[in-house]
């Protein structure tokens, strides 16, 4: 038998790099995978918003009138909300504001017909259009997601 095909062991060199490639290898694959989880988390809370807004929408639908709208959010909303105080510490009852903290949100609902805004005293729906506007308190007031219905004349 031929010497020259025999078994020879494993120096401590290729031992060495052989190592340092495995590191390397490994270390790039977890910096990729969490950079990539990173990423996903924060598109997950941009997609709970986005659905909130889309919540909303969705109650203003089911509602007949501003009060039962009111009502439904109040009953339903798993987040507290208050009207809008203007500058003056007066209360405009056609915005409803929602502070989502968890997500580093503001969310505005607001009710207008054509350009007025429609305050509690709205028993009809028909015509009035509901605009619910989310933005980031932490992003330099960017709107993350803007969605707007009219009740009996569809999406506006």
């Amino acid at each position: 038998m031929n010497k020259r095909f025999g078994r020879r062991g494993v120096t401590l060199l290729e031992t060495v790099i052989a190592m340092l490639l495995l590191t390397i290898i490994t270390g790039t694959a977890f910096t990729v995978c969490s950079s990539a989880a990173t990423s996903v988390a924060r598109t997950g809370k941009e997609f709970a918003v986005i659905n909130f807004c889309e919540d909303v929408v969705e109650y203003y639908k089911a509602a007949s009138d501003k009060a039962a709208f009111d009502l439904l959010l109040g009953n339903v909303c798993p987040y507290d909300f208050t009207y809008a105080a203007t500058d003056d510490g007066t209360t405009d009852e056609s915005t409803l504001v929602f502070t989502l903290g968890a997500y580093g949100c503001k969310v505005t609902a607001t009710l207008t017909k054509g350009e007025t805004p429609v305050t509690d005293g709205a028993d009809n729906l028909d015509g009035v259009t509901l605009t619910v506007t989310a933005i980031s308190l932490t992003n330099a007031g960017k709107t993350v997601h803007t969605t707007s219905y009219t009740k009996g004349g569809g999406n506006a």
